[in-house]
């Protein structure tokens, strides 16, 4: 029997409003949620194949890594060793690497457990930073004269780009700058210039641009090179009073940063120097560093949904629950929480939740939640 839920799609920060299909074994494919407020019943790509990555390669048992292979073990006994290699490291030795793929309540709940444990907690959101606790909305965009894009948002964030098209049909300028010969943004755009980096781009805006930039103009922005960037961009928009509107990688990195300070990946790189046991929650590191920024930490675990290149270089590996599998909340890129329920009750799913993993960790290790 189909089952039919309304739930917010995971694939970015856009926030848009999916329905997720599954029967009483699997997640089938998804289709627009049609009165949802942000993609009014469109649904780009992206959402339209979010659930395949939870669906297939996913990781049903608590493994131990030997070569890249996961072996089946069992959750008591891997917590157990976990406990472990903790006690045997001081606090600051022991780190814990969270991302915007988590959502808000689990991060309260690892931001809690790092407070009182006195471990090291790194976030890194590929070198966006939390502007404001405040934002734009989307329908800034529709009614805006001059629209600035950094990156490609067509290709990757179609349902904001369709408010751009909207502006754009009443009338708006559309200027993108982007590293890419030519892409989807700058063929349907006015203006487009092309960069060899943001840094070099924003260091050198020209005032033709700036005097484009108004009360009445929006800056919107999917690519940065580092924190820096993110700073710039925020002061231009002070300066000319331009609105302005990151859309981030994951689908919580805002409320991510709304919580926690990001770290730059230098800094990151560092600090793994001195980390001997690493838990790593909903993320996959080696997308932004390398293998050998790892060597020196002697136990690496793992809680992931689905098997990835940190998976296989991992010690143990802890399989958590997939957003359609549990409640929780998101934030999307105009400071909006999204509440979600669990989509797919039918599905016998045995696997704990983040929450429930950390609470048990915590019990072992006598921290007060």
């Amino acid at each position: 029997m189909l089952n039919l839920k309304h739930t917010i799609c995971p694939s970015c920060s856009t926030g848009c409003g999916i329905t997720l299909i599954s029967n009483n074994k699997e997640l089938l494919g998804t289709y627009p949620y049609k009165r949802h407020e942000i993609n009014e019943g469109k649904n780009c790509k992206n959402g339209r194949y979010c659930f395949t990555k939870y669906s297939f390669n996913k990781i049903d048992e608590p493994s131990i890594v030997n070569n890249g292979k996961l072996n089946e073990s069992d959750f008591k006994s891997i917590i157990e060793q976990f406990i472990e290699d903790i006690k045997n490291v001081e606090p600051e030795q022991f780190g814990i690497l969270c991302s915007g793929n988590s959502t808000n309540e689990e991060l309260d709940l690892i931001k809690k457990f790092s407070e009182n444990y006195g471990n090291k907690l790194f976030l890194y959101e590929n070198g966006f930073v939390n502007l404001d606790k405040t934002a734009t909305s989307y329908d800034d965009i529709n009614n805006s004269k001059t629209i600035l894009i950094i990156g490609d948002l067509y290709d990757e964030n179609p349902l904001v780009a369709r408010r751009v098209i909207m502006a754009k049909e009443n009338g708006a300028k559309v200027i993108c700058a982007d590293n890419e010969n030519k892409n989807t943004t700058s063929i349907n755009s006015d203006k487009y210039i092309q960069f060899d980096s943001v840094s070099e781009f924003l260091d050198s805006l020209d005032e033709e641009i700036l005097d484009e930039l108004n009360e009445d103009a929006i800056i919107i922005f999917n690519k940065v090179d580092n924190e820096e960037n993110c700073q710039k961009i925020s002061e231009i928009g002070l300066k000319t009073n331009a609105k302005i509107l990151p859309i981030y990688k994951k689908c919580n990195s805002k409320g991510a940063l709304n919580k926690i300070d990001p770290i730059n990946l230098n800094e990151l790189k560092e600090e793994l120097k001195n980390i001997e046991v690493l838990l790593i929650v909903n993320e996959n590191p080696l997308d932004y560093i390398t293998e050998d920024d790892l060597n020196s930490i002697k136990k690496i675990v793992t809680i992931s949904y689905f098997k990835n290149d940190i998976v296989n270089k991992s010690d143990y590996v802890i399989p958590g629950k997939p957003w359609a599998f549990k409640e929780g909340s998101y934030t999307n890129s105009v400071n909006t929480n999204q509440n979600f329920k669990i989509a797919v009750p039918d599905i016998v799913n045995e696997n704990l939740s983040e929450i429930e993993i950390l609470m048990k960790i915590s019990e072992k290790l006598d921290i007060d939640l």
